[in-house]
């Protein structure tokens, strides 16, 4: 396959700095059991998409895709899955709501120029698939609350998406997990963007 695969982890080890005080009950070295050995097959990175259904017939109403750094990773399996995928979803009778939250890699906005921010959220309503509602935003700005539409019956849902990255920051833990005092990954940032840093750092001493 000439194109490029990008391998994402399900599982990460990191190391604690927390040591462990428990007395070993014996100080014999454990023997490996010998393991049986097989190949691997082709390993292939699942993407995850939020669906919503109707209740009555499970018809689907609306697509929430997220993007992944495989999805935006020029000539990768991952990038030309995805907009193959997405190019269905929009010729089908489904809303459709991209979100990328992701500074780097190549982004395939449907027109062009929309995506000059460090963040791009957009929706295609089905029933006017000529036109796109999208959000731009960098990355010193707080995430919008988006429309999520639903049956023609139905009102549109408001999804606040600040409030959403806030609570998945809370429930994994990230505080713990990441090393901010690390450079930040490319791109690099603007001027703007290093001086609203700074100050968040230092209001957080």
């Amino acid at each position: 396959d000439p194109m490029i695969r990008l391998v994402v982890p399900d599982v990460t080890v990191r190391e604690s700095m927390t040591p462990d005080f428990r007395e070993s009950k014996s100080t014999a070295i454990a023997t490996i059991t010998p393991a049986l050995q097989a190949r691997l097959a082709d390993l292939q990175v699942t993407e995850r998409r939020i669906v919503i259904r109707s209740s009555d017939h499970q018809a689907i109403v609306t697509v929430i895709e997220i993007l992944s750094p495989a999805n935006k990773l020029q000539g990768s399996a991952g990038r030309v899955s995805y907009l193959s995928k997405r190019r269905e979803l929009l010729q089908s009778e489904a809303h459709f709501i991209e979100i990328d939250l992701l500074r780097a890699g190549s982004r395939a906005e449907p027109v062009p120029g929309m995506g000059r921010r460090d963040y791009l959220i957009w929706l295609s309503r089905s029933q006017d698939r000529l036109h796109v509602d999208y959000w731009p935003t960098p990355l010193e700005s707080a995430l919008p609350t988006i429309p999520v539409p639903l049956l023609p019956r139905d009102p549109d849902v408001p999804l606040d998406m600040q409030a959403v990255l806030h609570d998945v920051y809370d429930r994994s833990g990230y505080v713990r997990r990441l090393d901010y005092s690390r450079s930040v990954p490319a791109p690099p940032l603007a001027d703007r963007q290093i001086e609203w840093l700074t100050g968040l750092a230092k209001n957080a001493v």
